[in-house]
């Protein structure tokens, strides 16, 4: 799951215990990133901020943690 504030970009999983009760989400990655999240087909998602630019990234399917791939500046 993903989850935005206005100041970062919180990812967390799930983690199953032996009980319902015990079972919860946990976070397991942070980006200091402010700006809007858009999911694309596949694997890929995409970070924009009007301040700075956008910045494309891909998940590791390994680690299931986003890898910068790509930047494009703002450049007005």
């Amino acid at each position: 799951m993903i989850t935005k504030t206005s100041k970062a970009i919180f990812f967390f999983k799930y983690e199953e215990r032996e009980t319902e009760e015990e079972s919860n989400w946990v976070q397991y990655h942070k980006l200091k990133k402010p700006g809007e999240i858009y999911k694309e087909p596949g694997n890929w998602l995409t970070i924009t901020d009007m301040d700075t630019g956008i910045e494309f990234y891909k998940f590791d399917p390994v680690e299931n943690i986003p890898v910068l791939t790509n930047t494009v500046g703002n450049l007005y």
